[in-house]
This record gives structure tokens, C-alpha cells and sequence, in this order.
């Protein structure tokens, strides 16, 4: 599906790229140890990606910055200051810092990360979190005393969210429902919304507006976050997930929804990876679990869409957040029986 462009597309790519610049500048910034900058550097050219996948991705829309651009030109910014372009490539170097984290957490550290060693890496995820904190508190400058309080309440309440989410998933521990799995995807994401309302709360929307914008940014953690789950299931040689006991979202979706026969089986397979992993993503497709978890991506995309209207933006820029909700689950659909558009 080809992503509509934006009415300033121009503006938007040259912002992105802007922020691209910004964070590389904050990675090899001096005080940094000069033999984990070029880490660090070669790190976010893995995440950024090629410069081939980025033009695809409209100078890569689905970035943490983007989100916060996105909200921000739909607000009717149209000269960006500095202090508005460093807060977007710290929201970026925040999850950035999540990212390197996880990886520890989860026991995939990859190249170049990984010719680090977990200690190292874990030294330098804080050190990024301290930058991205930096540049993200500078918004204070830009707004009166009360939002300046309200801004750092809810950079501190979403990043405990965001703990408390992740400190769930890692105690590898059931959630009572699919609705459940749900709220702790969308809780461990918590950085998506936060940085729709930072940039909300920054060009001076109200309370009202940037709940919507929160809004908007936790269902397209979800979409995110489920397409995730799916990839690392179905996408992957193997699955994190399955060899290390994480309850995804789809997983919780086959669990509660399986029969007592189906749930033995599925043990069974699971102590029998890596080479049942063929019989797993079977056994997983066929009891629904896959339909089941698009369906939570459905409704999803659909409040996306409804956000937009009670914003009174679906023409605007940060419609492009619903566009790639559409692309995200247009493939899942078109293979998955019974989950209609």
C-alpha cells in the first residue's frame, strides 16, 4: 500500500532528517567514551535503517521523531525553533535507550551491540537516556510554570507505565485476557503517546486535545506493538518469543482461547524447540489466535481513524499515523479468514 504524502511532505522529510542529524550529534558528543561513539553511531545506522528503506518510508514516518513532528506541523507549527527539533530527536534517543535495554533484558543483544557485552551496553543505554531526558526537559522553556510541572509529570508518569509494563512482560507471567495483553503492550509503549503529547503540550494544545493525542498514540503503540508479536512469530527463523516463555499477544490470544488439548500440545511444542517451531506456527494459525490478534489490531486502526475525526485532522499531517495503521494491517488481513476491513 503506497502511503499518501503529507501536505508539506518536503517539510517533514527535512525535519526528519534534521533530528537524524541532531541525534548523531548527541551519540558522539565528546564527554561520550571515544571508543563507544562509533558503537553507538553504527547502532542507530542499524535502526535508521538504509537510505533505500528510508526513501520508501517517506524519510522514515514510522520514527519516534516523526510522531512528534507529525502532531506538531498538524498544530499549525510551521517554523520549527531548536528547542522544538531537540526535543523530537530526544524522544528518539529515549526509546532508543528502551530499545538497548530490552535487548539486554531479552537476551538479544545483536551486532554491533553485542561486541559490547551486556555491561557495556547497559552503560551506554543510561547514557543515551540522560541525553534524551536533557533535550526532552528543554520543552519547559517553551511553556509557563504550570505546564512546565504538567510536562515533567508526564514524562515521569509515562516512563513508570512504561516500567511497570516491561517489568510485567518480563516476569513472563499470564495475563488474565486478550483485552489485558492489550493495556500491558500498550503500557510498555508508553513512549509513543508520551512523545504525541509532549509535542501537543509544547505548541500549546489543552488538556482535552492532548488526551486525544495520548489516544492516538497508544492505539498505534498497539498496532506496532501486535504487528511485533506477529513478525517475531511468523517473520522470524525463530521465535524470542516462544524460546523465552514471553507471553505476547498472541500467544495470550491461542492460551485463553485454546482447548485443554490444544494448550497440551502447544507445551509440548514449546519444549521441543527450536525444531517444532514449524508445528508451533501451525498449531498457532489454525486455532485462531492469529485472527483473534488482528482483530485487536482492528479495533485499533478504527479508533486511529475515530481520534483523527475528534481532532478535526484527518487531512492533516499526523493522519499519516492512520495510513500506516492501514499498511500495517492490510497484509495481516487479506491472509487471516474472518477478520474483514
Amino acid at each position: 500500500m503506497q502511503l499518501p504524502r503529507p501536505q508539506n511532505a518536503h517539510d517533514l522529510e527535512s525535519l526528519v532528517t534534521g533530528c537524524d542529524a541532531r541525534v548523531r550529534r548527541a551519540l558522539d558528543d565528546p564527554r561520550i567514551s571515544t571508543a563507544l561513539r562509533p558503537t553507538l553511531l553504527a547502532y542507530w545506522n542499524t535502526v535508521r535503517g538504509s537510505d533505500q528503506q528510508r526513501q520508501r518510508e517517506h524519510a522514515g514516518l514510522s520514527t519516534i521523531a516523526a510522531i512528534f513532528l507529525l502532531v506538531a506541523l498538524s498544530e499549525g507549527v510551521t517554523s520549527f525553533d531548536e528547542t522544538l527539533l531537540e526535543a523530537a530527536a530526544g524522544c528518539e534517543l529515549y526509546v532508543l535507550s528502551v530499545s538497548m535495554f530490552d535487548a539486554i533484558q531479552d537476551d538479544e543483544l545483536e551486532p554491533p551491540l553485542s561486541q559490547l557485552g551486556a555491561a557495556r551496553v547497559s552503560n551506554a543505554a543510561l547514557i543515551v537516556f540522560v541525553l534524551a531526558c536533557d533535550r526532552i526537559m528543554q520543552l519547559g522553556d517553551r511553556v509557563d510554570p504550570d505546564a512546565r510541572a504538567r510536562l515533567r509529570e508526564l514524562v515521569l508518569d509515562r516512563s513508570l507505565l512504561s516500567g511497570r509494563g516491561q517489568d510485567r512482560d518480563l516476569a513472563r507471567a499470564l495475563p488474565d485476557s486478550v483485552e489485558a495483553a492489550a493495556t500491558q503492550a500498550q503500557d510498555k509503549t508508553a513512549a509513543i503517546p508520551m512523545t504525541a503529547e509532549l509535542a501537543a503540550m509544547a505548541v500549546g494544545c489543552d488538556a482535552d486535545r492532548i488526551a486525544l493525542y495520548r489516544r492516538l498514540g497508544r492505539q498505534s503503540a498497539l498496532v506496532r506493538q501486535a504487528g511485533n508479536d506477529l513478525r517475531d512469530l511468523f517473520g522470524k527463523r525463530s521465535s524470542d518469543d516462544l524460546e523465552s516463555g514471553t507471553w505476547s499477544l498472541p500467544l495470550v490470544a491461542f492460551w485463553r482461547g485454546a482447548s485443554a488439548a490444544q494448550r497440551r500440545e502447544f507445551t509440548a511444542l514449546r519444549e521441543a524447540l527450536p525444531g517444532s517451531v514449524a508445528a508451533l506456527r501451525q498449531l498457532l494459525f489454525t486455532s485462531g489466535a492469529v485472527s483473534t490478534t488482528a482483530r485487536v489490531m482492528e479495533r485499533a486502526r478504527l479508533d486511529i481513524h475515530a481520534t483523527l475525526g475528534a481532532l478535526e485532522r484527518e487531512d492533516a499531517p499526523v493522519a499519516l499515523l492512520g495510513a500506516l495503521a492501514d499498511t500495517a494491517t492490510a497484509r495481516l488481513y487479506s491472509r487471516t479468514k474472518g477478520t474483514k476491513r
